[in-house]
C-alpha cells in the first residue's frame, strides 16, 4: 500500500449553522485537502472559494432576481446580473448599477444608467485619450444643453448650443450660425 492510497483528498460534510440548539439549520460542505472549496447554505446561497487567491465567489437567484456576486472577506465588491429589477437586462453594480445592456440591446454606461435611451447612452463625460493626462471629452452640459468637445485643460475645441449654432474655439458661438475663435 502506498501514502495516495490511505490519504484523504476530498470529503462532504453537513455541518450546523451555529450553536442555538432549537435551530436545525445546516449547510453542506465540500472540501478538498481539507479546504472548504463548495458551501451551500440552508437558504441555497452557494460559495464557492479558491484559497489560493483568497477570491469568492457567490452565486444567488432569489424572488425573481438572478445575479453573479463577488465578495472579498466577506463584503460584497460587484455584482452582475439583472440585480435592481426582475427583467431580462443585464446590469454590472458595485453600489449603483455602473453599466445596464437591455434585453433590445441598448447599453447605458454611468452611475445609474438603468434605463439607456439610445443604442449607447452615456450619462456623464466621455473621454478618449493615449493617457491619462492627455485627453480630449465630450460633454453635454446641463446648465445650457450645449454639446461641448473639450480638451484635457477644460478649454472648448468645438461647442454645439442647443440651438444648432457652431463654435470653433468658443463656448458661446451666439452671434452667428458658426463661429470660429483663435487666440
Amino acid at each position: 500500500s502506498t501514502d495516495t492510497q490511505t490519504k484523504r483528498f476530498g470529503s462532504i460534510y453537513g455541518k450546523k449553522e451555529n450553536a442555538t440548539n432549537n435551530n436545525t439549520d445546516g449547510y453542506l460542505e465540500f472540501q478538498t485537502n481539507n479546504v472548504a472549496r463548495l458551501t451551500i447554505s440552508s437558504v441555497g446561497v452557494t460559495t464557492l472559494t479558491n484559497s489560493s487567491t483568497s477570491n469568492t465567489l457567490v452565486l444567488n437567484g432569489t424572488s425573481g432576481y438572478s445575479y453573479l456576486r463577488t465578495q472579498q472577506s466577506g463584503v460584497d465588491k460587484w455584482a452582475i446580473g439583472n440585480i435592481t429589477s426582475v427583467s431580462d437586462n443585464l446590469e454590472f453594480y458595485n453600489g449603483t448599477t455602473k453599466l445596464t445592456i437591455l434585453s433590445g440591446g441598448n447599453v447605458g454606461i454611468g452611475t445609474s444608467v438603468t434605463d439607456p435611451v439610445k443604442t449607447l447612452d452615456v450619462r456623464g463625460q466621455l473621454a478618449i485619450s493615449n493617457s491619462s493626462t492627455s485627453y480630449y471629452y465630450i460633454d453635454r452640459n446641463d446648465t445650457d444643453g450645449n454639446f461641448e468637445i473639450k480638451n484635457d485643460s477644460d478649454a472648448n475645441l468645438l461647442t454645439i448650443t442647443s440651438g444648432g449654432n457652431v463654435g470653433i474655439g468658443t463656448a458661446s458661438p451666439d452671434e452667428a450660425q458658426l463661429a470660429v475663435f483663435s487666440s
